[in-house]
């Protein structure tokens, strides 16, 4: 039937496309889809990925795709230099990268709207933040202090409440709605959450561990949390039982986590990163040995980024098989976080600036090669 698309789908890594045909991917590796050697005018090639390689088009000679309005695979190639130069300790990322708020050790919490072209103090008492998360649509922010306590607002950051008692709060995460969160305290201590936006917090875990970094799922029912000198662990019940996941006592610095929770991916400090899609069961070494500091992901998990102090962001485009350095200089790098589709990032500067990346957009009337 005229402009009808029958599917099939491919197990291999290659496949010649027919014209009006669909194509699903199941295949772990990169599968590529060599475009019809004779297509009409109107003829219809679709693409579904389900597998974790992904997939690229491939052209017979004599073809080009025209990419005018396709963003050009370069996420993290170019940073802005925004806001003003403070000890940014954290920074989070609305799920459209649009709202953004960053907090400063020794100073206050900020906030952008407008993906950090323009930055706004939020908060008239400067202390020592270490931590701050929040919701996709960037209204319901947590932030915690060293030595202080925990804090939330409701309005993307306008005003703000004191919650808990005085811990150090070295990480916090959040779900969607902004209703589930987990923190944990590196005093050593333990780990806690919330089921209603912060308002009151539980002991979760009778584990009392130097906890660095946490992350959690959409949802708030998966979580993962790092510790320092030690091991991963994970809840699939928001935080009420813990499992050690990784197999040796490592430096982690910190962890991010897909939407579902499936993929995970996790850096050592004086290592490299690993990365897991069966929720932190097994575990895959990957990327260069550094002196890793923060890791952020996209929500389906493809797309990573992370900092290296006194060094480079990298970038992975394929859930941390390969990484790119993709900045000159050699800033003091320490927090980043990333929109939802992997493209916006957010880096900020301990004793510098904050740095925004977005992926430049092909010019029209561009096209490919074979």
């Amino acid at each position: 039937v005229p402009g009808t698309v029958s599917w099939q789908t491919v197990t291999g890594t290659s496949q010649q496309a027919q014209a009006n045909t669909g194509y699903i991917v199941t295949n772990s590796a990169q599968t590529t889809i060599t475009l019809p050697v004779t297509p009409n005018v109107g003829d219809i090639v679709r693409v579904s990925g389900v597998g974790a390689g992904g997939w690229k088009i491939a052209q017979n000679g004599g073809q080009f795709i025209l990419t005018g309005n396709a963003a050009a695979l370069n996420v993290g190639a170019t940073w802005i230099a925004q806001g003003g130069s403070l000890n940014w300790e954290n920074v989070a990322s609305s799920a459209d990268g649009t709202k953004l708020v960053a907090c400063a050790y020794g100073g206050p919490i900020y906030t952008s709207t407008d993906s950090g072209a323009t930055w706004t103090a939020q908060n008239s008492s400067n202390q020592n933040w270490l931590a701050v998360a929040s919701s996709a649509n960037g209204t319901k922010l947590v932030a915690g202090v060293n030595g202080g306590q925990i804090y939330t607002s409701g309005n993307s950051g306008v005003t703000w409440t004191a919650r808990d008692s005085n811990r150090v709060w070295r990480a916090i995460a959040s779900s969607a709605d902004g209703t589930k969160l987990v923190a944990c305290d590196q005093s050593p201590g333990q780990i806690y959450t919330s089921t209603n936006s912060g308002v009151t917090w539980t002991a979760q875990s009778s584990i009392s561990e130097n906890w660095r970094g946490v992350a959690s799922s959409a949802d708030g029912t998966k979580l993962a949390a790092a510790v320092q000198n030690g091991q991963i662990y994970t809840s699939t019940n928001s935080g009420t039982n813990w499992t050690a996941q990784s197999s040796g006592s490592l430096n982690w610095y910190a962890v991010a986590s897909s939407a579902d929770g499936t993929k995970l991916a996790a850096c050592v400090n004086g290592g490299q990163i690993y990365t897991s899609t069966d929720s932190g069961v097994t575990w895959t070494l990957h990327g260069p040995s550094a002196n890793w500091w923060d890791i952020a992901s996209s929500a389906d998990g493809t797309k990573l980024a992370a900092t290296v102090p006194i060094d480079l962001i990298f970038t992975s485009t394929d859930s941390g098989v390969t990484w790119t350095a993709q900045n000159s200089g050699s800033p003091n790098w320490v927090p980043v976080a990333s929109s939802a589709d992997g493209t916006k990032l957010v880096a900020g500067v301990f004793g510098g600036q904050i740095y925004t990346s977005t992926p430049a957009f092909a010019s029209p009337g561009s096209t490919t090669t074979a």
